[in-house]
């Protein structure tokens, strides 16, 4: 069975990057104020700590749109 499937491979790939640019998913005030619109509404609030870590990466520079470790600006 191979264990490197795509997603596997992307998740090592997003950890790789935060770790060698030392960034740590962050929540800032604007986050927990969309939790609270999002209960408001009825819906539930389901943290996922992957989609954390790439809003933070994306905060920090990091964008999808970039071409190997550099941020994009």
């Amino acid at each position: 069975m191979n264990r490197n499937t795509p997603k596997r491979l992307a998740l090592a790939r997003i950890y790789a990057l935060a770790a060698e640019h030392g960034i740590v998913s962050e929540r800032l005030a604007i986050d927990d104020w969309a939790d609270q619109m999002t209960e408001r509404s009825g819906d539930a609030v389901v943290h996922d700590p992957i989609e954390d870590l790439l809003v933070t990466l994306q905060r920090k520079g990091f964008d999808h749109r970039s071409r190997g470790d550099r941020p994009v600006r």
